[in-house]
């Protein structure tokens, strides 16, 4: 890992050198008068954070952004932050560009990034490197052994814990594990995804009364496409047991399907992944039987947080940590008469610091290791869908909450 100048092990103090007093002279009437000018301390210093994300795709990302929005604001007197947004085409070329032109246009302290592509964001880590600048990342981390931290679940088991859910539905209602199961299949270069698709099709590899029926892959990843998909596919005479997807959108897009052709979601299996609004919605009408989830609000807070330790020369986690409650305490003002930040042991905390390496995703596609601060996977069903620590649970309407 190469060091960063002056950052690593060096304290710099965030407040500027107090001048008690300055004696000064003054001319009255020929005479000198001295008099003693006291100064106040000044500030303290206000760093420039570089926040590399995702478009507003859907409600997932308007949430994720918008709250790393607030946070920025609630602590308006330690940092600024300065936004720039990846293409809809998800390869993270434009995240690239974008975050460069940020280090030589801002000259930003620090940047946070969650990554459309984990190799093709290595080259923008490089170079925020090379420039003195250090990176975080969270939601998706980048393969290169510069990062100093990653804030997130394991999306492989997002995926798994939907299908293990799924699973236990199915013995609970029919007694057996037999069926058609329906998935939803992700480009491969959105690779986040894939580690989903293949956490929730490893649940049924050893299940030989289960059929599982690929549908995709999906080219967008939007409710509309997901819904068009299946309906297609039901619309031509099939039908399933059980369905999933990727995304919590995507999920969406399955219900809606069902509904398009007069079919009762209620009567499937279906536990999503991704609980957004709708879902626990469709969760409290019974279209669907669970879903699983990450705590987005404190993805972006974290990585802020930690970056300005970082900054003022305090320590961040490092691997063999457990962070709990009275390590972190994630704080802000209320939004929409609303604390985002008001549930920290009941989404996310504790949590463990382990090697990224210790990922059973899919670690030989890895080159790099990097501190992983491991978020665990919520499973979310009719028992526990009104939490109000769960984002798509905040009295927000997406869609309108995005600060540009």
């Amino acid at each position: 890992m190469r060091l960063l100048k002056n950052r690593k092990g060096a304290l710099r103090t965030a407040y500027a050198v107090i001048l008690t007093a300055v004696i000064t002279g003054v001319v009255v009437g020929g005479a000198v008068y001295y008099y003693a000018v006291s100064l106040a301390p000044a500030g303290p210093k206000k760093w420039k954070i570089g926040y590399v994300t995702y478009p507003f795709v859907d409600a997932w990302a308007v949430a994720s952004e918008t709250i790393a929005k607030w946070y920025a604001e609630d602590h308006h007197d330690i940092m600024e932050l300065y936004t720039v947004v990846g293409s809809p085409e998800w390869t993270g070329l434009e995240q690239v560009k974008k975050g460069k032109e940020l280090i030589e246009a801002v000259g930003v302290d620090g940047l946070v990034i969650s990554a459309e592509n984990p190799t093709v964001l290595k080259s923008l880590v490089d170079y925020a490197t090379d420039n003195n600048v250090p990176c975080m990342a969270y939601d998706v981390p980048v393969d290169s052994p510069d990062l100093l931290l990653y804030v997130g679940i394991a999306n492989f088991d997002l995926g798994k814990e939907a299908a293990v859910k799924a699973r236990e539905i199915m013995i609970e209602e029919r007694g057996e594990v037999a069926g058609k199961v329906v998935v939803l299949v992700p480009p491969p270069e959105a690779t986040s995804y894939r580690d989903r698709y293949n956490g929730y099709k490893s649940v049924w590899a050893d299940d030989a009364n289960i059929e599982i029926v690929e549908l995709g892959p999906l080219t967008v990843h939007t409710i509309d496409n997901a819904k068009k998909t299946v309906g297609s596919y039901l619309a031509a005479g099939n039908d399933f047991d059980v369905a999933w997807s990727y995304t919590g959108g995507t999920n969406i897009g399955i219900v809606q399907a069902l509904l398009s052709e007069d079919m009762d979601p209620s009567e499937k299996i279906l536990v999503a992944s991704d609980a957004y609004p709708l879902t626990l919605d469709y969760i409290e009408l019974g279209y669907m039987k669970g879903s699983t989830d990450q705590p987005v609000p404190y993805y972006a807070a974290i990585c802020m947080k930690y970056m300005i330790d970082y900054l003022e020369g305090k320590s961040i986690p490092e691997v063999g940590d457990t962070i709990t409650a009275a390590d972190l305490d994630i704080e802000g003002e209320e939004h929409y008469g609303f604390d985002p930040w008001g549930y920290d042991e009941e989404i996310y905390l504790p949590a463990e610091v382990v090697d990224w390496k210790s990922n059973i995703a899919r670690p030989e596609n890895w080159v790099y290791t990097f501190p992983w601060f491991h978020v665990g996977v919520a499973v979310i069903d009719e028992s526990n869908a009104d939490l109000p620590g769960l984002w798509g649970n905040f009295p927000v309407k997406w869609e309108e909450a995005v600060i540009t």
